[in-house]
């Protein structure tokens, strides 16, 4: 989900959608919904990482609420990321001091 003008390889295609229809990120968010990935395999005969051509990418069929559900929906997926990344940023804190009182309780510290 970018931001700004970038650039990427002939392998990808770029999406823009149409504001009055579909905001940015909830298409980046249905294009990695297990839905489009179950359609995804459907095509792809390669095992790692499945390829779409133009017709078929354009044969998806989503479901489009309206914009202010779109919005919420965002909203919610960037607060539970959010979340996430607190709690990972929590566990590795939790594991950094679980490794230094081993250490510590190794060597007779404690």
């Amino acid at each position: 989900l970018v931001k700004e003008p970038c650039l990427c390889s002939a392998d990808v295609y770029p999406v823009a959608p149409s504001p009055e229809f579909i905001s940015r990120e909830y298409l980046w968010l249905l294009l990695r919904s297990q839905g489009f990935m179950d359609y995804v395999a459907r095509f792809s005969n390669r095992a790692n990482i499945p390829k779409l051509n133009r017709k078929q990418f354009a044969g998806y069929a989503a479901p489009i609420p309206p914009l202010d559900l779109q919005h919420r929906f965002a909203a919610i997926v960037e607060s539970i990321e959010q979340q996430k990344n607190r709690q990972r940023e929590h566990l590795a804190e939790l594991d950094s001091l679980f490794a230094s009182l081993q250490s510590l309780a190794f060597k007779g510290e404690l």
